[in-house]
């Protein structure tokens, strides 16, 4: 009995698997709505190439690179890379602390 229970289900559910696009299609069409694919659109790139110089030159034979910025360098970012381990740390465990007072 519980075989034929079974292939009874499969094939209800095969049969919305294979019908469900088509109904969902024709019962578009019938509300009024363009159920047709939609169609990609083929555009050209508008980023133009760059004419600025590159900012880094190679080293010649037995220069040793520097650690000097330019005086145009931008400001330091707001938060370093440390803070941003601590900030994620605290959060990790105030999100454990929650889970484990949950039950």
């Amino acid at each position: 009995m519980d075989k034929k229970r079974t292939i009874i289900a499969m094939a209800i559910m095969m049969a919305v698997v294979f019908l469900w696009t088509p109904t969902i299609n024709w019962v578009g069409t019938r509300l009024g709505y363009d159920m047709r694919p939609p169609v990609a659109q083929h555009t050209t790139p508008t980023t133009e190439p760059t004419t600025n110089p590159s900012t880094t030159q190679p080293l010649a034979m037995g220069e040793t690179p520097t650690t000097a910025t330019p005086s145009t360098a931008t400001s330091s970012p707001a938060i370093s890379a440390s803070s941003r381990l601590e900030e994620q740390g605290s959060r990790s465990a105030r999100i454990a602390a929650t889970s484990t007072d949950m039950g």
